[in-house]
């Protein structure tokens, strides 16, 4: 996927939201989400697309959800959207799923911007990886 979104972004850098279409990366579908950015005048983040793998590993559907009402008990996650809008830059998050209670799975994200026609950052495109978390008698 990075490969990709630095292909599609080219000189400029970052890719435009209308280079990026999830239907060329139908392999990659059941692992993908994407977020939009709103000017609420604060931002704000809302699921566009949760891929099915997501849905079935974290037990919801969260497309369409805003980020701040999923995650009343974690501002660390809406503040982390904030931030990435001002880097503008891919980021990689890995940990493990006790926020859901799953803690004897591990994740792995990779997070990735895409511009509006406007030219700011208005979407994130990201892929989500899970695996049995190694205990700490491995």
């Amino acid at each position: 996927m990075h490969e990709a979104w630095r292909r599609l972004g080219g000189n400029r850098g970052t890719p435009y939201r209308r280079d990026f279409d999830p239907r060329d990366h139908v392999a990659l579908l059941p692992h993908m989400f994407v977020i939009e950015a709103t000017d609420d005048p604060e931002p704000r983040f809302r699921y566009r697309l949760v891929g099915t793998n997501i849905v079935e590993t974290i037990g919801r559907d969260a497309t369409g959800t805003w980020v701040d009402d999923l995650y009343k008990d974690a501002p660390e996650v809406v503040e982390g959207f904030r931030a990435l809008l001002q880097k503008g830059r891919p980021v990689r998050t890995f940990g493990k799923l006790t926020w859901v209670g799953k803690d004897f799975l591990s994740y792995e994200s990779g997070i990735f911007p895409l511009l509006t026609d406007e030219g700011r950052i208005g979407r994130f495109v990201g892929l989500t990886i899970y695996s049995p978390s190694k205990s700490s008698a491995d």
